[in-house]
């Protein structure tokens, strides 16, 4: 019998690895419990997903598709899909290598019930945020249950909206040059798209990124119901040796909202490895994009930052800065140099990695640890090189400076409002009135109608610095200088128009309690 389940007629690598770690049979059958999978498809009902069983079809961390298959039966719908697993590029020289090497153990297991194992790169990987939280969620499914009940709840379990919505909330693959079409996107938002950028950012066409390995993508069709997450090949050129890419330092390029708009072209340092990261991190749009526009009368929709913009901040380009107002760093800061000599102790690949990966655990990306939303501890081991004496952190100092962060945007967020400009939590962010989720609700836009069509650009500068830290979660620790004075200057103007500093005050008016408490400790008495 000639074993090839790939279908390609050629002896090749996938055939040689799943002749142990089997992903299907030679027919096409997925291998897995021997039950059938009831899959909710997107016309709302659900598809028959026949499975066979094979050695250890009652241990899900033993069933290689448990977490190495995206079932297209659930493809995308308007409220996202579901990501069951990764997605092996089959029609490939070597797809089992674009993340494992011979011996390489993903050890499931360690997470699954035996800790004691040890983690893994591939375990930390796939409880990311550039997973979408994957094997988190296969953990919860398989709690409770045993044999093959487990096994089937594993296998459809994925990753939701709720747990990785970048990689869930659209369908990132389309190409189609239709309404749905995401090329735009697939820079960031797929493996596929940030390899290929990365590999020549100045030559980088997103219309040239090719997803035939997904299921039913195809030149003609350019539209697959199975999805990619940030997988290892789209950072690392090679993933057994760790080697990443070298996009080189970051020139970006912010796009243009008006016909005759300037653009705005930022060149960010030179920083190591941590360039891979700067692909992605840098937002869509920068403070500066509003005060080149051109727009002729101040009523027009939201300009919109983008999510997690971590290294615009870090480097101060990325917001609303208000004239004759100093943005610039002071001279001890040292957020930016972390990663190299400048920094003896925190390595030599950059911020982003000295501080998001060198945890034990450097593949989750995290540097802190946390329980219920609150820092439990501090995991990176860069933070405590500099944090040293009277500076030292504790995990109770940065979740106080946290909820105090936090707090100080809920005051930029009311001041928007008192103005009639509401924040909410959908595109494009800001609303005529209360923010109603799921209801029907009215885009702000009239920003020249606040302080008239001379302050239209501060009006949205102001709202557009809001969106930007509250999308940036740790803006209080990436740069807290340029963090506090842009929420300072943001509630400065849009309370009266004018630049006064009246900040202490107009909090006072606008929060209660402990929010108000945090937001002044926070933001001070005077502007940072």
């Amino acid at each position: 019998m000639t074993w090839d389940p790939n279908g390609n007629k050629v002896i090749d690598q996938f055939d040689l690895c799943t002749s142990c770690h089997n992903v299907n049979t030679n027919e096409g059958t997925l291998i897995g419990s021997g039950n059938t999978l009831s899959i909710a498809n997107t016309a709302g009902g659900t598809t028959d997903v026949p499975t066979a069983a094979f050695y250890h079809n009652t241990r899900w961390f033993r069933t290689l598709p448990s977490t190495h298959v995206d079932q297209a039966a659930s493809g995308t719908t308007a409220t996202g899909t579901l990501i069951e697993g990764y997605v092996v590029r089959k029609n490939t020289k070597n797809p089992c290598y674009d993340c494992h090497g011979h011996e390489f153990k993903a050890n499931t297991r360690a997470v699954a019930d035996r800790p004691e194992r040890g983690a893994t790169t591939f375990t930390d990987w796939a409880q990311s945020a550039h997973a979408g939280k994957l094997l988190t969620q296969k953990v919860i499914a398989a709690t409770g249950l045993s044999g093959t009940a487990q096994v089937d709840a594993v296998m459809k379990a994925g990753v939701t909206e709720a747990s990785g919505p970048a990689w869930s909330h659209y369908n990132w693959d389309d190409s189609t040059g239709t309404a749905t079409d995401r090329k735009s996107c697939q820079r960031c938002h797929t493996a596929t798209g940030a390899s290929n950028f990365m590999k020549n950012p100045a030559g980088y066409n997103s219309a040239n990124n090719s997803f035939t390995h997904l299921a039913g993508w195809t030149s003609s069709n350019k539209k697959s119901d199975q999805q990619e997450l940030l997988y290892c090949w789209g950072c690392h050129s090679n993933a057994g040796t760790g080697a990443l890419y070298t996009p080189g330092a970051r020139v970006e390029t912010y796009a243009v909202s008006t016909t005759g708009d300037v653009p705005v072209t930022i060149a960010y340092p030179d920083i190591a490895g941590s360039n891979v990261c700067m692909t992605c991190h840098v937002g869509r749009e920068v403070g500066d994009t509003i005060k080149n526009d051109s727009d002729a009368d101040g009523v027009r929709s939201f300009v919109n930052s983008h999510y997690l913009t971590a290294g615009g901040q870090l480097f101060g380009k990325s917001g609303y800065t208000y004239a004759g107002r100093d943005y610039t760093n002071p001279a001890f800061f040292g957020h930016d140099k972390i990663g190299s000599a400048a920094a003896p102790g925190t390595g030599s690949n950059g911020p982003c990695a000295g501080c998001h990966m060198t945890s034990p655990n450097k593949h989750k990306f995290t540097n802190v640890s946390s329980s219920g939303g609150v820092i439990t501890a501090i995991t990176s081991n860069a933070c405590a090189t500099c944090h040293t004496g009277g500076f030292a952190l504790t995990p109770a100092s940065l979740a106080t400076e946290h909820e105090e962060y936090k707090a100080a945007l809920e005051g930029a967020k009311a001041a928007l409002a008192s103005k009639g400009i509401y924040f909410g939590e959908s595109h494009p962010y800001f609303f005529t009135a209360t923010y109603v989720p799921g209801g029907s609700n009215t885009g702000f836009t009239n920003w020249a109608g606040v302080y008239g069509f001379d302050f239209w650009k501060d009006t949205m500068g102001a709202a557009f610095n809001a969106n930007l830290l509250i999308h940036d979660p740790g803006g209080y620790a990436h740069n807290r200088f340029y963090s506090k004075r842009l929420i300072w200057d943001s509630i400065d103007f849009i309370d009266n128009g004018i630049l006064d500093h009246s900040v202490p005050a107009t909090l006072a008016t606008l929060l209660t309690g402990q929010t108000l408490t945090d937001a002044q400790t926070y933001l001070g008495a005077v502007r940072p």
